[in-house]
């Protein structure tokens, strides 16, 4: 046979064999060469997963209660939440004989006199305050308005006293811009003049003779400031959360609690979670915190124990 006709025979057969294995090493070189290397890629989207676990906080801190011998008419002279530094006057007691029905119908007149009277007196406005910030006491007023609806329709009345006075303390302010004879000072002096009919005898004067701290007046009393203390921290386990939770408030006996004061910047929170909750802690690390109570506000909070309990 020539070559001529060899080739004519053969080529076919020889064409199709080159090129499957020519196939078959590019697709081998591809898969392993696959393996050896790194593999750029782009994320499409990033998702963040949030799990939310709900409980009843109870709060731990050093609180002294500030009390007198007798019962008496208390007329707060420092803001209740506020922080004060030391030797500032907290309250003055009124002493006396009144009868306890009395007295307590007279304290509710003066707590809703000192209302007003704080309302007023922060209602007051600069003389080089322009006519343009009529607008923003109006917006201000409308905006607290808006959050007592808000709070009436969700059932969450914490705090909206202080929004009422505040919305009204900015329509007053709008007022006495706008009407320089709205009568406002006529007004404070009445009801201050009111006060003072209520304020006879000579006081007992509170004083804040330690350090600088927060106050808190007499409603903020509850009897448990022994209890929940940073030295009950070193020791608490569930069950012992659960105790001084079902212990009773200690009144406090032969004394009249006009306030109290809290001392330090430690505070702590100690919160019962289901079983399992524990898994996603970390003792030092931070975790956001909502409070529904206080308006949703959010604190970052670190983890600083994580105890399990028997069950």
């Amino acid at each position: 046979m020539t070559r001529r006709a060899f080739l004519k025979k053969y080529f076919v057969r020889f064409a199709v064999s080159l090129t499957l294995l020519g196939l078959i090493m590019y697709t081998v070189y591809h898969v392993f060469a696959s393996t050896s290397g790194s593999l750029m890629t782009t994320p499409v989207q990033t998702y963040d997963e949030r799990r939310t676990v709900s409980g009843e906080a109870y709060l731990f801190r050093d609180e002294e209660v500030l009390t007198v011998s007798q019962t008496g008419l208390v007329n707060n002279l420092a803001q209740s939440g506020v922080k004060v530094s030391r030797g500032v006057r907290l309250a003055e007691v009124y002493l006396g004989g009144t009868a306890d029905g009395t007295l307590h119908a007279m304290q509710i007149e003066l707590d809703r006199l000192n209302g007003l009277i704080s309302v007023l007196e922060n209602s007051a406005v600069s003389a080089d305050t322009t006519l343009s910030k009529a607008g923003v006491f109006r917006a201000e007023a409308n905006a607290d308005y808006l959050e007592i609806r808000r709070a009436i329709l969700t059932g969450d009345w914490s705090g909206i006293s202080a929004t009422a006075d505040s919305m009204l303390t900015m329509l007053n302010k709008y007022v006495v811009l706008t009407d320089p004879n709205t009568g406002i000072d006529e007004t404070l002096s009445t009801l201050k003049a009111a006060r003072a009919a209520l304020l006879t005898g000579t006081p007992l004067t509170v004083m804040n003779d330690r350090a600088s701290g927060y106050f808190y007046d007499r409603t903020c009393v509850d009897g448990r400031e022994s209890l929940f203390t940073s030295a009950a921290l070193k020791d608490l386990t569930p069950t012992r959360l659960e105790e001084l939770i079902s212990e009773e408030s200690s009144a406090q006996q032969n004394s009249f609690a006009v306030g109290k004061m809290v001392y330090g910047y430690e505070w702590y929170l100690a919160i019962p979670l289901a079983a399992g909750a524990e898994e996603t802690l970390e003792i030092g690390e931070d975790y956001p915190f909502v409070f529904p109570e206080n308006r949703d506000m959010e604190l970052r909070l670190t983890c600083t124990q994580v105890t399990k309990g028997e069950d």
